[in-house]
């Protein structure tokens, strides 16, 4: 059975009910912010992972995710995927559905690490997982290209998937702040959000604050 049947025939189901079921109740959330728990926040939603960011504001998606998943997932690669769009659609008020390439605002490819060029010429070598977001100037996220290798053990696959699709909602960076976090920047094999994790990514999709916001402006409409 090809990657492409075995992707169908695994996720329908489940997509189709993230699709008409799955809600967020991040934005409903008016809870008091911790003083660590912004401070990690800010670390991990204003920084980036590879470069520099010149005058980092706040981004996230507007929109739903239309996924497509090509090369040559395993059925555990699949299951961890399941887990974490599962955690994302329940943290967050994307909703994400199973499409066709063509469709997609989002891809996730599994493949030897020595392919990850290919798809972006900006690909740093090395890399058991790689993300990279498109946004619009005022901070919208739209698309998304998610690189994993195929050559790596399932463990390590599983964490990188589970990484990077939490990355791509615009928490980007990686800190050694936390070693029970999943943006962990030691080695860990952590396979799901922490409590922490779950905490911020609510958080970044809280409706007090507005994409494009600066750290200013998030610590303002975070005011307890």
């Amino acid at each position: 059975m090809g990657a492409k049947t075995v992707l169908k025939a695994y996720f329908f189901s489940i997509l189709l009910f993230l699709t008409i079921g799955l809600l967020g109740c991040a934005k409903n959330e008016q809870n008091p912010v911790e003083p660590n728990t912004l401070e990690y926040f800010l670390e991990i939603a204003l920084g980036i992972e590879y470069g520099e960011r010149g005058d980092p504001v706040l981004e996230r998606w507007e929109s739903d995710w239309k996924l497509f998943v090509g090369g040559n997932p395993t059925k555990s690669d699949l299951l961890c995927l399941t887990s974490i769009t599962e955690k994302i659609a329940s943290l967050t008020d994307i909703q994400i559905v199973e499409v066709e390439e063509d469709s997609a605002n989002i891809k996730i490819f599994f493949l030897p690490e020595s392919e990850f060029g290919k798809r972006d010429s900006y690909y740093p070598p090395g890399n058991v997982g790689y993300f990279v977001v498109y946004t619009k100037k005022s901070g919208e996220i739209i698309r998304a290209l998610i690189q994993i290798s195929s050559e790596d053990p399932g463990k390590e696959r599983c964490h990188a998937i589970a990484e990077e699709l939490s990355q791509i909602t615009g928490l980007y960076a990686d800190s050694f702040t936390e070693s029970a976090s999943l943006f962990f920047q030691g080695f860990s094999n952590l396979q799901t959000l922490s409590d922490l994790d779950e905490t911020i990514m609510r958080l970044l999709y809280d409706q007090r604050l507005e994409i494009g916001m600066s750290e200013e402006e998030i610590r303002m409409a975070l005011k307890n």
